[in-house]
């Protein structure tokens, strides 16, 4: 299954796609601390980010590709180890120029449990976890910016 949910933020595009570090992916975790953040490389082909979730469910994405090009950027993640139900999980994170100093984010998620019917169970869930990053991203670049 697919997700994707964008974000305009302000910022051009080249600076908004350098703050994806640390900082940003700290801002951007769930509140709660549910979610606990065990290592974080980077955004750069070859990093890794280990995250820690409740029951000792362990998430490991790579860095798979991250691509400068005029006016759009990415990075793709895709997971090594994830906690149940998931199978298998990409998310790519595009940045992309708008008018007038802005950036479009866009966060483009595929994802199976390998169980079609889990799938769209788990959807929700998995949509309403990025839609909240919407209000962060926001946050986040009109401090920065």
């Amino acid at each position: 299954m697919e997700i994707k949910i964008e974000t305009v933020v302000d910022g051009n595009a080249a600076q908004v796609f350098e703050q994806f570090e640390l900082d940003l992916f700290t801002a951007l975790l769930p509140p709660l601390g549910i979610i606990k953040l065990m290592r974080f490389d980077g955004s750069k082909e070859g990093d890794e980010v280990h995250l820690s979730f409740p029951l000792g469910q362990q998430w490991i994405s790579v860095i798979t590709e991250s691509v400068s090009e005029m006016g759009r950027y990415w990075f793709i993640d895709e997971g090594k180890q994830l906690p149940w139900p998931l199978r298998d999980w990409k998310h790519r994170h595009i940045v992309t120029s708008e008018e007038q100093g802005k950036s479009r984010i866009i966060d483009h998620i595929s994802f199976s449990t390998g169980i079609k019917v889990l799938d769209f169970l788990f959807y929700p869930l998995l949509y309403l976890s990025f839609l909240m990053r919407k209000p962060a991203y926001l946050k986040y670049f009109a401090k920065k910016n």
